[in-house]
């Protein structure tokens, strides 16, 4: 239907969505062709926003098969563009996904910076979040990834103090 109608922006993100579903039973080559034909339209058209989820995950899929690099090198390209635009969610995912990264291929500390990183963002989204307590919590709940990463991060690195305060 997007297709037939011309909506390019409904048509790339429901191929960004093919794509996922594909990474997720392991169809790594079915993947990053709906990656890519997604990404090749949310450029044509300008989106910012999808050309940084299209390159977020295009590097999920190469971190599940093991190419670290290739994963890394589309982070960054998330990450530039995600920084260009302030797309803070956006920037918490990638920077969490990057730290996952520099994990993999034994990079401890720059994992470690990715992971604050993120850390940082969504403290600055905590504090801008509107509402009460619960509102806030609820909100806090979508974006606890970065802090249980760092947790295991310092545990498994001695740090098992600091572990507790970010588990915490």
């Amino acid at each position: 239907i997007f297709d037939a109608t011309g909506d390019k922006a409904g048509l790339a993100a429901i191929l960004f969505t093919i794509s996922e579903v594909h990474q997720s039973k392991g169809s790594y080559a079915q993947a990053l062709e709906s990656s890519q034909k997604a990404l090749s339209i949310f450029e044509s058209i300008g989106d910012k926003r999808g050309l940084a989820m299209a390159f977020n995950g295009m590097g999920v899929t190469h971190l599940s098969q093991g190419n670290y690099a290739q994963a890394l090198e589309y982070y960054q390209k998330a990450l530039f563009i995600r920084e260009a635009i302030g797309d803070k969610p956006g920037l918490v995912t990638t920077l969490n996904n990057t730290g996952e990264a520099y994990l993999a291929i034994n990079q401890p500390d720059k994992a470690k910076q990715s992971f604050m990183a993120a850390i940082a963002a969504v403290e600055q989204l905590r504090a801008g979040a509107a509402g009460g307590e619960r509102e806030q919590q609820q909100f806090f709940e979508h974006m606890v990834a970065p802090y249980y990463a760092m947790s295991d991060l310092l545990a498994e690195n001695n740090g098992k103090a600091e572990a507790l305060r970010y588990a915490e």
